[in-house]
């Protein structure tokens, strides 16, 4: 509650400092220091590992963040099941968590534990990760697409989760898209390197975009 108390008024500052930049050096300060403290706090969360965290994760305020600060906190949030406790220490660096985020057994651990963990777990922490790239004043094409990319593979391309996790995965991609519409374009092409495994499950993914107003053409 607290971390949703100073978000509140971090963004309300934001909203009025931000455009007449009084001074952009203590407003960039401010921010590493919001950042800090709430990756302090989802840390704090993920390590005491009580019944229904995925849940409160996936209200949390990602909106007020920093580009820099969602990668790690993404990374975190993939690994806080998959790894041992004292690999949540290594997000000081945000390459490192990019690097670590496109490795294929990262993913790979990622749908095991989605496999594994209590459906509504896993629904909940999808609908975190979709909240992450949801606000639309975020300025990183990169996380937003790796996000739905994310969400798409474990909907429709990975035969181990997606009959669970297609039907909330539709729905979290046409909230995706919906805030950032040039997302159609990258799940489009992703849908044309995975149609062999993804099979009639595109038939879904076409629901997506017909749910948007989006038309379809050239696809065929």
């Amino acid at each position: 509650m607290t971390v949703c108390y100073v978000s509140d008024h971090w963004a309300q500052y934001v909203s009025v400092a931000g455009p007449a930049r009084p001074s952009t050096i203590s407003l960039e300060k401010l921010q590493l220091e919001y950042d800090h403290l709430f990756l302090r706090a989802v840390l704090h969360v993920l390590r005491n590992k009580r019944l229904g965290i995925w849940l409160f994760m996936s209200e949390m305020p990602y909106g007020t963040l920093s580009s820099s600060m969602l990668w790690r906190v993404l990374y975190v949030m993939q690994c806080a099941e998959t790894t041992a406790p004292d690999t949540l220490n290594s997000t000081d660096n945000t390459y490192t968590c990019l690097q670590a985020l496109r490795e294929p057994s990262h993913q790979e651990r990622f749908e095991k534990w989605l496999c594994e963990v209590n459906s509504s777990d896993g629904i909940s922490l999808l609908t975190a990760l979709a909240h992450m790239a949801m606000p639309t004043h975020h300025s990183d094409p990169s996380f937003i697409t790796t996000i739905a990319l994310l969400v798409f593979q474990v909907s429709y391309v990975s035969v181990s989760t997606r009959e669970t996790y297609s039907k909330v995965g539709r729905e979290l991609l046409a909230a995706i898209a919906t805030a950032h519409p040039y997302v159609i374009s990258v799940l489009l092409d992703r849908l044309r390197e995975t149609i062999e495994t993804v099979g009639m499950v595109s038939v879904c993914v076409r629901g997506v975009c017909q749910h948007l107003g989006l038309l379809w053409k050239g696809w065929g």
